[in-house]
């Protein structure tokens, strides 16, 4: 044998032993990979090169950091304890959502505080009570206090449906009464329950949907759970920041508001109009905050900074920076008679030919059974959006045909893939360590969430004729099919920017081109349509929690119901 060749032999011999110390030291590690290296794993060679993006790879890789991975079976996740906090909490934030949603700047409770309380509940639960049996198991887990988080999650968004109720009687004069009102908002919230089950193969399982807006929920549920040194530095820390923004928070909020929204531009010019169309801000439509400076935690906290990935906030600014420059030439342009009517509003108005619009009187081109009176429409007129707003209705469109084509493209073999899997029951090669560690649990039957898909609509069908929506049958099957097929899309999305917008434009114009003069039955469809989605989207991102801290799904999805 030459020289080169036991060279070559003694490369080669070296080099597998590096490949096999890497594969030990990194065997439970599945995001650990690069195509152009070793391979850690005879299942990465099922993988596309879609999943070895350097974006997917870092996101995945920080997921690992916060998420469990290191799971013990032997922790109780669900309990008397549990249930009793977790119902009681969950009654709480949901009536404070729901009177917060009809405010012009509510103040929901959030789930890192529901957590909190959570936390200390079930503490004082575990210390004050006789310890041992069903009644008091042991000290709380960070299984036991995510089934709790997952109850109030699931309870603390404000149903989309009292939108419709509050129209109903404010500008329609019906009233659906108590029972209508109850099932209106069980029905639709259903729906969107069984659409997130059916959505788990894509939502959920796969590695690259990492849901950002999950991950500081699951750490806070991993910190106050564990007792390691670091997450005792990370508790002192939150409770420092938690004690120094309470404190802080009452002088932007009652000593100093101007601390709020401070415009220098509109200081140095209070009597331009032009000035307050542009840089102001500190009121709900009063201008566009540019340069506009707040010290409220609030205002900046609006658009999750600390939560979305910095990719995704260059974009979202890119579209601030946009709309910058395209209202202002829409409104000084006079484009569809914008001066006739306020910069920024969300309001419809009746334009006169002298170039004023006052508030559009709903009720006058009405009938008594609430369908459009012709004659009284001829005469009064169509009803008119602010220009920037009929532009909004433009792009929220565009966004969602954007959304089909980038999930197309970018997604579609990788959801080609898990659907084939999915209807052959087959067994996904393509598992991250979270995955694997799941498998020792019994999934969810997928003919639960059919149950309550169907259930959801049967329920929803008998509401649209008991609350005299005005919505035939075939309306509802149609709202929540199209809420069925674009829910994964927009979603998708949603699980891998933290980022999502809703179907709530579009479905407002499908029903009124298929259903035109029924406003009532628009607003129905409009909730079936968009509301379902979103639902969806929020018991899925609840799912995926439970997934990352190796929550039992059966629990995980009678948190939800619960």
């Amino acid at each position: 044998m030459t020289d080169e060749k036991k060279e070559e032999v003694l490369q080669t011999e070296e080099k597998v032993e590096t490949t096999t110390e890497i594969k030990q030291e990194h065997q439970d590690e599945f995001w650990l990979r690069d195509s152009k290296d070793v391979k850690i794993d005879e299942e990465s060679k099922h993988f596309d090169a879609e999943h070895h993006e350097e974006t997917d790879e870092i996101d995945i890789a920080i997921v690992n950091e916060i998420a469990v991975t290191d799971d013990d079976p032997t922790l109780q996740a669900f309990s008397v304890r549990a249930l009793v906090v977790g119902v009681l909490l969950s009654a709480l934030s949901s009536s404070v959502s729901q009177l917060m949603n009809f405010k012009p700047v509510g103040v929901p409770l959030s789930s890192v505080f529901m957590l909190i309380l959570a936390y200390v509940f079930c503490n004082l639960w575990y210390r004050l009570l006789p310890k041992g049996g069903w009644l008091n198991p042991g000290p709380l887990n960070y299984k036991e206090h995510t089934c709790i988080y997952v109850m109030v999650s699931s309870a603390n968004t404000a149903a989309y449906g009292t939108y419709i109720l509050g129209a109903q009687e404010l500008y329609f004069g019906q009233s659906p009464g108590p029972a209508g009102s109850i099932f209106l908002l069980l029905a639709t919230q259903l729906v969107g329950y069984g659409i997130a089950g059916q959505l788990r193969p894509f939502l959920v399982y796969p590695a690259n949907m990492i849901w950002p807006q999950a991950l500081p929920n699951i750490s806070v549920l991993k910190t106050f759970n564990t007792d390691k040194d670091e997450a005792r530095y990370r508790t002192k820390f939150f409770f420092i920041v938690f004690a120094g923004i309470f404190v802080y928070e009452f002088i932007p909020q009652y000593m100093f508001p101007l601390l709020s929204s401070i415009s220098i531009v509109c200081l140095a010019r209070r009597d331009s109009s032009v000035v307050q169309n542009i840089f102001g801000g500190a009121a709900v439509n009063e201008g566009m905050g540019i340069f506009n400076f707040s010290f409220d935690w609030n205002f900046l906290l609006n658009a999750t900074p600390l939560v979305i990935p910095f990719w995704v906030q260059v974009n979202y600014f890119l579209g601030i920076v946009c709309i910058w420059i395209i209202a202002p030439l829409l409104y000084y342009s006079d484009v569809w008679h914008a001066k006739s009517y306020p910069f920024l509003s969300n309001g419809i108005y009746r334009r006169f030919d002298n170039g004023t619009s006052v508030k559009y009187p709903q009720k006058a081109v009405l009938n008594p059974d609430m369908s459009i009176n012709a004659t009284a429409l001829e005469e009064i007129g169509y009803p008119q959006f602010a220009a920037v707003y009929a532009f909004s209705y433009i792009v929220l469109n565009f966004g969602v045909t954007a959304t089909i084509s980038h999930v197309f493209l970018f997604y579609g073999k990788q959801i080609w893939r898990q659907f084939r899997q999915a209807w052959k029951s087959s067994v996904n090669k393509d598992m991250d360590i979270h995955q694997r560690l799941m498998q020792k649990y019994k999934e969810v039957p997928n003919w639960w969430y059919y149950i309550i898909f169907i259930g959801g609509i049967g329920l929803n069908i008998g509401i649209a004729y008991a609350n005299q929506s005005q919505l035939p049958w075939w309306g509802v099957i149609f709202a929540i099919a199209l809420s069925t097929i674009l829910s994964l899309p927009l979603n998708l999305i949603y699980a891998v920017t933290g980022n999502n917008f809703g179907l709530n434009v579009l479905t407002e114009m499908i029903c009124g081109f298929i259903m035109p003069g029924y406003a009532i039955a628009n607003m129905y469809f409009k909730t079936l349509g968009y509301n379902t989605m979103s639902q969806a989207g929020l018991m899925a991102k609840d799912l995926k929690i439970g997934h990352y801290l190796k929550v039992p799904p059966r629990w995980t999805f009678f948190s939800q119901m619960a």
